[in-house]
């Protein structure tokens, strides 16, 4: 079994390389086309989306295939196909729809998968990387317990900040 998920993993990260790999290829045919994607002024970006890639999916294959049962190595190699999918299928769309070749199929079924991939790699599948840290108690409840502590320390010490109202200032 923890072979198979070896497998898995690193076939999870050759996939996640492939899909990074279309999107220099993409992102080198789009240059200097028409779209609302303009490359030529956020390429300083690109790099940052690249390494995203590369780290996301490398953490998450190591970790998936040494320890299967540890999700935030599942969870890594999901991210890293989702945000490397989206903008692969955000730049595929553009360049199918907007671009200099119209014999490019599915062209309105990339912009669909681009509007929902790329931010499942970058925003959910974080937040669902937090939920993994609150196993003995909720997020919330963790954090209404500090801050309650805080405030007692704080106040036990006097330096509790103090807020004037004033006709320009309320509380």
């Amino acid at each position: 079994m923890k072979r198979r998920a070896a497998r898995l993993a690193w076939f999870l990260w050759a996939l996640s390389f492939a899909l990074t790999a279309l999107y220099v290829a993409l992102l080198v045919l789009s240059w200097g086309g028409p779209g609302p994607l303009t490359v030529e002024e956020d390429i300083a970006i690109v790099p940052v989306y690249l390494l995203m890639f590369i780290i996301f999916s490398t953490v998450g294959a190591v970790i998936a295939s040494r320890r299967p049962e540890n999700s935030i190595g599942w969870f890594f190699c999901g991210a890293s196909i989702a945000m490397a999918g989206g903008f692969s299928s955000q730049l595929y769309a553009q360049y199918a729809l907007l671009g200099r070749s119209d014999a490019l199929a599915g062209g309105a079924a990339a912009l669909w998968l681009s509007s929902w991939l790329g931010i499942l790699g970058l925003f959910v599948v974080p937040t669902f990387l937090l939920f993994l840290f609150t196993r003995r108690a909720s997020g919330l409840e963790s954090l209404a317990r500090r801050c309650s502590a805080l405030d007692r320390h704080c106040g036990a010490r006097g330096r509790r900040p103090h807020v004037q109202a004033g006709p320009d200032r309320t509380i």
